[in-house]
């Protein structure tokens, strides 16, 4: 049995009520992390040999083996079968008290011959037309990156055209679901749904920082600057992610003289299309006085 055991989800710091961000950048490690065990142990007694207790029905055959992890070693041990019945299994291996807080669970590869991790994507709506395939650590992990699908749906051409005040950027955002089974020889296993709709944005992150833009979850300025510089005659905007749950969002613009006085203020309702994406919105030059000096934009 392989089970979900990590996402790339971030409870965002000092939210209040908790908030979760699903928004990943492409350009990093995008991991969904699996365990594949074919029991969970109870307990381990004492019968000679050690008998383990477990979760499970019949694992293995007499005779057979299985594979146990091993806390104190970090490793799989591999242990022949004495006998077995449903919900235990006794090993050819003395009795170690340590066994009962050391070995965490059992895989049978007899039961689950050449099992590997099948995931498929449902990328914007549509499901990809390729699955992709992870095999197990020799500890049952599997780390499974689709960093690649994502990036195979970015496009360097920004929408936007510096025409209208703000454009939503298709090309380099979007949503998708994801789905996985465990595959072995002779199985019936149909897809699992893992529950949450992610959101990926063109971005780049280092190992340290993760995969996921939880600072940019609640409609901060994605960029990297605090104050760029506005070259008059340039085309210039702003991005930010519009969080699908975000009802509306209006940008401000607040044009101030050399001295800090308040020349004029602009505000525009956006246009709510853009929720779940990268929205750009444009600083527009016809509203910016000969005189003016700096200018001050927000999102309300």
């Amino acid at each position: 049995m392989i089970t979900l055991e990590g996402i790339p989800a971030v409870v965002i710091p000092d939210s209040s009520p908790a908030e979760t961000s699903y928004l990943v950048a492409t350009e990093c490690p995008v991991i969904f992390t699996f365990q594949k065990k074919d029991a969970s142990i109870l307990s381990v007694t004492d019968s000679g040999n050690a008998t383990i207790n477990h979760d499970m029905g019949v694992i293995g055959v007499n005779g057979g083996e299985i594979l146990v992890y091993d806390m104190q070693l970090d490793k799989m041990v591999k242990l022949t079968i004495v006998s077995t019945v449903n919900g235990s299994v006794t090993v050819a291996r003395s009795f170690e008290l340590r066994l009962n807080s050391d070995w965490k669970y059992i895989i049978s590869p007899i039961d689950t011959p050449n099992a590997y991790l099948e995931i498929r994507l449902k990328i914007n709506g549509v499901y990809e037309e390729t699955t992709r395939r992870f095999s197990p650590s020799p500890n049952g992990v599997i780390e499974a990156d689709i960093s690649s699908s994502l990036q195979s749906k970015i496009k360097m051409d920004k929408v936007g055209a510096y025409v209208n005040v703000s454009d939503v950027e298709v090309n380099q955002s979007g949503k998708f679901q994801l789905e996985y089974r465990e595959r072995f020889d002779g199985d019936t296993n149909a897809f699992t749904v893992e529950p949450h709709t992610w959101y990926y944005a063109y971005a780049v992150r280092s190992k340290e920082q993760g995969c996921n833009l939880w600072e940019y979850w609640n409609g901060k300025f994605f960029n990297l600057f605090d104050k760029p510089t506005y070259w008059l005659g340039t085309p210039f905007d702003v991005q930010f992610f519009w969080k699908p749950t975000k009802s509306s969002y209006s940008f401000e613009r607040k044009n101030y003289d050399a001295s800090g006085g308040l020349l004029s203020t602009k505000t525009d309702v956006l246009n709510n299309a853009g929720k779940g994406y990268l929205n750009s919105v444009k600083v527009d030059e016809a509203q910016v006085q000969a005189i003016c000096d700096y200018i001050d934009i927000k999102l309300t």
